[in-house]
């Protein structure tokens, strides 16, 4: 039985256990499953043999998480990320999610999730996952937030050249824009997916805009915000979650807005 020891011999291998009817399918999922996999190529070549053969199925689920887990270990997270989905390894897909933000982290770079996640806009099907469908939303809200910045940029530039016109031009831009951002934002702390590592940037950019420009949050938007400062309130001690005078400042903030909201227009 030691035909398939050798890497670069599973065709041969495979092809004499065929004729072993006792043995034959055991030898191969072992041939298999030793078979390194340095590339999608041999690995797509490993899965049409497997295709259709019911005793193979759960070898074919081993190569896709074989071949996932060489792409992590040379970073490249998206080919990771790619062979997780096919072979619905979905806890080890929450993990890698988990991962990609501890990088970006570590690094203060959020290249990894770019790198990660970007091939979802094309393939938005693949974001089964809800952690995923979150980091997919948290790549597009970071987005948006650099076209924010861009916007900003150019209206201080239009100020200096007293340019009237493309002021108000890219005033309009700004708050369609910021309604975006807003929405991702929204969807961001609705959801149950929020890592904990990141409650305290999303509650800080929430603060941000509400202090810049509240009307960019709908009365939905502001109910939703303050489910989210509740839901964290009872996650901790209420004293100890207050102690942050920012976290006490962005619920008087909220509750103001939402004041605002119940007054008739003509008097805001």
């Amino acid at each position: 039985m030691e035909i398939g020891a050798s890497s670069g011999m599973w065709q041969f291998a495979v092809r004499y256990y065929e004729y072993c009817p006792k043995f034959g399918a055991i030898a191969i999922r072992s041939a298999l499953a030793r078979e390194p996999l340095p590339t999608d190529y041999k690995t797509e070549r490993l899965l049409a043999y497997c295709h259709g053969k019911k005793i193979l199925a759960q070898t074919q689920k081993h190569i896709t998480l074989q071949r996932a887990q060489e792409c992590k270990a040379k970073k490249v997270y998206a080919s990771a990320l790619h062979w997780m989905l096919r072979g619905s390894h979905l806890d080890d897909v929450d993990a890698l999610c988990d991962e990609i933000l501890l990088e970006c982290n570590d690094t203060n770079s959020l290249t990894p999730l770019h790198e990660a996640v970007q091939f979802m806009e094309s393939h938005p099907e693949l974001a089964r996952p809800q952690k995923l469908a979150w980091l997919v939303k948290y790549r597009e809200f970071q987005l948006v937030l650099d076209d924010l910045e861009s916007l900003r940029q150019q209206m201080q530039k239009d100020e200096l050249l007293n340019n009237k016109e493309k002021r108000v031009a890219h005033e309009s831009k700004l708050r369609f824009v910021s309604v975006e951002a807003a929405k991702r934002l929204d969807w961001l702390f609705s959801s149950t997916e929020a890592p904990k590592a990141l409650r305290s940037e999303i509650l800080q950019q929430a603060e941000r805009f509400l202090k810049e420009s509240p009307t960019v949050f709908g009365s939905r938007h502001l109910y939703s915000l303050m489910a989210y400062l509740q839901q964290l309130d009872r996650a901790f001690d209420r004293q100890e979650f207050y102690e942050s005078g920012s976290n006490k400042q962005l619920k008087e903030r909220i509750e103001t807005v939402k004041q605002l909201r119940w007054l008739p227009i003509g008097l805001i």
